[in-house]
């Protein structure tokens, strides 16, 4: 699964689902702003980042939890032995790159991860998915089944 991660490539994937949209509504002369986010909500959508963003968190939980045979979580996962839980003050006005704010550790089932030199590696699966997941609190990765989970997250992250 290929998971964009530069913002050109993000609006190019989107493009394609507005253009989808505007087939679907039969509407291809609109030029208002706003139009397509009117009817990605008409249509009840999420935008394709936020639905790969809840599939990839899925499948880290179904890792974790052990629901796929195939990926031990031991082999991948080492988790974070510390007392002490790291949250950033986050302000509504700003977007944060902090090294804290990556570093994030909210709830009791967080695992380490290795800063790699490439953009490749830090954008991979494991160490992408993983800064996630320590961001996510413990009710949300407690959660007994995979859809619950699925469903929390995608409501925590629209928000």
């Amino acid at each position: 699964m290929h998971h964009p991660y530069y913002n050109k490539d993000i609006k190019h994937i989107e493009s394609i689902q507005n253009r989808a949209m505007r087939f679907t509504v039969n509407d291809y002369t609109s030029t208002q702003t706003g139009f397509t986010t009117q009817m990605r909500s008409k249509l009840n959508l999420d935008t394709l980042h936020h639905r790969r963003e809840v599939n990839r968190l899925a499948l880290y939980y179904k890792v974790v939890n052990g629901h796929i045979p195939a990926i031990s979580p031991k082999d991948y996962l080492t988790p974070v032995r510390t007392r002490r839980k790291v949250k950033p003050v986050q302000y509504s006005d700003f977007l944060s790159s902090n090294t804290v704010d990556k570093s994030a550790t909210n709830n009791s089932q967080c695992f380490r991860y290795s800063f790699g030199k490439t953009e490749q590696y830090r954008n991979s699966f494991f160490i992408r998915t993983t800064l996630a997941w320590n961001q996510l609190d413990d009710n949300t990765i407690h959660l007994p089944t995979a859809d619950k989970f699925k469903s929390a997250v995608s409501a925590t992250l629209k928000h």
